[in-house]
């Protein structure tokens, strides 16, 4: 989906974890991502998006809608209701036999996909290694049109029993190229909220476990909480209504609120964290 979006220059440019911190202890503004970006809005109200085949979900806006999915598990593809930002996730196996005849790396693979195999020019930033194995790619996609801003976070985990064979997890986030830095925070976001359940697994391979409920113990809670922590952005909920939201700690948090310091709909204080 996401190379027909590219191509068709539509595009012009990882459920985020309670971090329940007690309010005297609640940590201050954080400074800018290694990307530039925090989240510029004020509380945002949350959709919970399930793809039809029941495998894949993410907490979006109202405005975002599901554009690609799989019978599979494998895939998630999400996008604003204007066009200009996208989201998804993206996951595949490669056998032993294959990166040593065809040259294949993670990194190759995910220029192909976001490249549509060299037909849309794509320029790098630096990598920035992350916590837990992630490592975030910037780059910028020369499509036609006001051209596109992104990242990509991605881990490879090799196959157990056939190497040099991995599995490639990864999510991306992208925007319209003027649209990067106030609304990129938000496309990261909604990337790092996706979960699917599907057995990674490389074909001629052994399985591997993974994240978001990829047939082991799932780190994406803690790389998200991490990243969204520097986006400057935190989820809270309504415990009596289970209503999801962002919040944007730097623009929404009080101090001073009839309940004592947190995040407040009205009068009404939030708890910390998702209610799902």
């Amino acid at each position: 989906m996401i190379r027909s979006l590219l191509a068709s220059g539509a595009l012009a440019g990882l459920v985020l974890a309670a971090v329940p911190l007690a309010p005297q202890q609640h940590a201050p503004p954080p400074p800018l991502s290694p990307l530039g970006l925090r989240f510029v809005g004020r509380m945002q109200p949350l959709l919970k998006l399930v793809d039809n085949f029941g495998h894949c979900q993410a907490a979006t806006p109202a405005n975002w809608s599901i554009v690609g999915a799989n019978r599979e598990g494998t895939g998630l593809d999400l996008i604003s209701a204007d066009r200009a930002a996208f989201a998804g996730d993206f996951h595949v196996g490669k056998p032993g036999n294959l990166p040593i005849a065809a040259g294949i790396t993670p990194e190759v693979n995910i220029h192909n996909h976001l490249s549509a195999r060299g037909t849309i020019p794509i320029s790098y930033g630096q990598p920035i290694p992350g916590p837990f194995g992630y490592i975030w790619l910037p780059y910028e996609a020369w499509n036609p049109g006001e051209g596109a801003r992104g990242v990509v976070v991605y881990q490879a985990l090799p196959t157990p029993g056939n190497p040099p064979g991995f599995v490639l997890i990864m999510r991306i986030a992208q925007t319209a190229q003027s649209r990067w830095e106030p609304e990129g925070a938000q496309a990261i976001a909604v990337a790092l909220s996706i979960r699917c359940t599907a057995q990674l697994r490389a074909p001629g391979g052994g399985g591997v476990g993974g994240g978001g409920g990829r047939g082991g113990v799932s780190e994406d809670d803690q790389v998200e909480s991490t990243y969204n922590q520097q986006l400057g952005m935190e989820y809270a909920h309504d415990p009596d209504t289970s209503e999801n939201y962002w919040m944007n700690h730097a623009a929404d948090w009080t101090d001073r609120g009839p309940e004592g310091p947190g995040y407040y709909k009205g009068s009404k204080k939030l708890a910390i964290g998702r209610s799902n």
